[in-house]
């Protein structure tokens, strides 16, 4: 990534179907001494089709957009060959969406509440850094931190409910499971009622996918 795009006229591609927010945030672009021009895009559809992508020197996508969403966008071939910095603007509620967008090349994610810091996280980005607020910097250690401990209070799976959780993940109902192991369907249920408290999940769907996470299955 160039490190010298902060000497050069800068041209912005923002997208944003908040009309009220690009516009302001579009507003702020244009105030910077060295900015050339704000392309606005309402959708992600519509950056995709632009013809001139290869012009613009920082994009800037907010993550929650009607169809196509801003992770997407930045997962597309065309997005990811643009060696350019991507700023993800995001809700408070998203820090979810910080590992995909980090996954996919974004240099930097900011909360759309903390719009007062982008003048210092546009001067690093444009410098060949990377940059996340504090805000989000502390989300990504709660994390972390709420994943791990999570880890330590799982207990593991009995023998009995190892079989009964592969029974249930090849399609057999609890009856079926009963006659299959020779036990009551009461005793299976109650071994699933404990799979289902121990892997913490409240359906079937759930139980499957978590199971796999944990390599259960």
């Amino acid at each position: 990534m160039n490190s010298l795009l902060k000497n050069k006229a800068i041209t912005y591609g923002v997208v944003e179907d908040d009309n009220t927010f690009s516009s302001t945030l579009s507003s702020l672009l244009r105030m910077r001494k060295n900015t050339a021009r704000v392309i606005e895009f309402p959708t992600a559809e519509q950056a995709l089709d632009f013809p001139f992508l290869n012009d613009i020197d920082c994009l800037i996508v907010d993550y929650r957009l009607k169809k196509m969403d801003g992770i997407d966008l930045l997962g597309d071939s065309k997005i990811r060959e643009l060696k350019i910095p991507k700023l993800i603007l995001s809700g408070f509620d998203a820090e979810k969406k910080i590992f995909e967008a980090l996954k996919y090349g974004a240099t930097g994610y900011m909360f759309k509440e903390e719009l007062y810091s982008l003048d210092s996280i546009l001067e690093t980005l444009l410098n060949g850094g990377a940059f996340i607020t504090p805000t989000i910097a502390l989300r990504v250690v709660t994390f972390f931190r709420d994943m791990k401990r999570s880890e330590e209070n799982f207990e593991d799976l009995t023998e009995r409910e190892e079989e009964i959780l592969k029974e249930l993940s090849n399609g057999y109902s609890p009856k079926e499971i009963a006659e299959t192991l020779k036990i009551s369907i009461q005793t299976v249920r109650t071994h699933i009622k404990n799979i289902y408290k121990k892997l913490e999940v409240n359906n079937q769907i759930q139980l499957l996918k978590k199971a796999k996470e944990k390599n259960l299955l």
